[in-house]
């Protein structure tokens, strides 16, 4: 990257619709009511499926990046996912982020990421290090909740009522902007990837 060149922090990410952020705001509330200090929650407007985070990218080079991600999504068909149980990582004995699993389309699902991982190595984009693990995140635990404080976190997450877990239909992609402010992150779409027919060779 020349010294000066103008960048964008950006990602790939498949958006979520609005009848699954609004769920998961419902659910992030139940949890806020129970244990409401521990836990920094995601905003579900701002919430997102990542495939790729790639840092900061020259603006000069989107045009290429585009055009990569375009045969990838052409190559693609849709396929659906469903919200899966929340959980915690490492366990719901001491978690440090909350999450919710998927279900259903998680074979297409990686199959996607590790043709977007493909193309964008080819570009010159370092590859990721740890094995992709689909899933929402939540929230994530505040630096100094006490291991007690943990396990009540833990024990209203695995005892809650979740209801009925929605499903949606995965039609495409995004390349997205990330701008950092005091109040959070601000998701900008770039340019969005609809799936062709899967028909071409993946």
């Amino acid at each position: 990257m020349e010294p000066g060149a103008a960048t964008v922090r950006a990602f790939v990410a498949i958006e979520l619709p609005f009848e699954v952020r609004s769920y998961v705001g419902r659910l992030a509330s139940s949890l806020k009511a129970v244990v409401p200090s521990y836990v920094r929650w995601v905003d579900p407007q701002g919430m997102h499926l990542t495939l790729k985070f790639l840092g900061n990218v020259p603006t000069g080079g989107l045009p290429e990046m585009e055009r990569a991600l375009a045969g990838v999504a052409a190559e693609s068909r849709p396929f659906g996912l469903r919200l899966a149980a929340v959980g915690g990582f490492p366990d719901l004995g001491q978690p440090r982020v909350i999450w919710l699993g998927l279900v259903n389309g998680v074979a297409p699902l990686i199959s996607v990421q590790r043709r977007v991982e493909k193309a964008l190595v080819k570009l010159g984009y370092r590859a990721e290090e740890r094995p992709f693990a689909p899933h929402l995140t939540l929230g994530r635990v505040r630096e100094g909740v006490i291991a007690a404080e943990r396990r009540v976190l833990g024990q209203a997450v695995a005892t809650m009522e979740t209801g009925d877990l929605p499903a949606w239909q995965v039609e495409g992609f995004s390349l997205m902007r990330s701008q950092l402010t005091p109040r959070g992150a601000v998701y900008t779409r770039l340019a969005d990837f609809p799936f062709g027919d899967g028909l071409s060779p993946q």
